[in-house]
């Protein structure tokens, strides 16, 4: 599905965790801008994701490489609730509606339950 010009995956509501969503959701593009046939352009890299939440203009500090570089390896480190609103904002195509579904989708995820970022 399109969202904005981009690659949108609704949230799959089925109970991973936060590393088997993330890995699923870069597998297949969410977020990323579709070409002409409506395929994702490219794939995530841990560069071009933390590219990406730096060019929010609400974000003042983007995010470290490093922390991104974390999200896609094998461990079992969470992603901080300030994170989780960014990947929310790529994942979401930066529409209000699909970010506050991917926000909810993350966070139970990652076992977040306060919110602390409002929308």
């Amino acid at each position: 599905m399109i969202k904005r010009g981009k690659n949108f995956v609704p949230p799959p509501k089925n109970g991973s965790d936060i590393k088997e969503l993330f890995k699923y959701l870069v597998s297949v593009g969410a977020g990323l801008p579709t070409d002409q046939t409506g395929l994702p352009v490219g794939s995530w890299t841990p560069e071009l994701l933390a590219n990406t939440i730096s060019h929010f203009e609400s974000s003042k500090t983007g995010v470290e490489l490093r922390t991104v570089q974390h999200w896609f390896q094998d461990n079992d480190k969470g992603i901080s609730a300030d994170n989780i609103y960014w990947l929310a904002r790529v994942f979401g195509c930066d529409d209000p509606d699909a970010i506050r579904a991917w926000r909810a989708e993350l966070n139970a995820a990652n076992g977040i339950v306060n919110l602390r970022v409002p929308l």
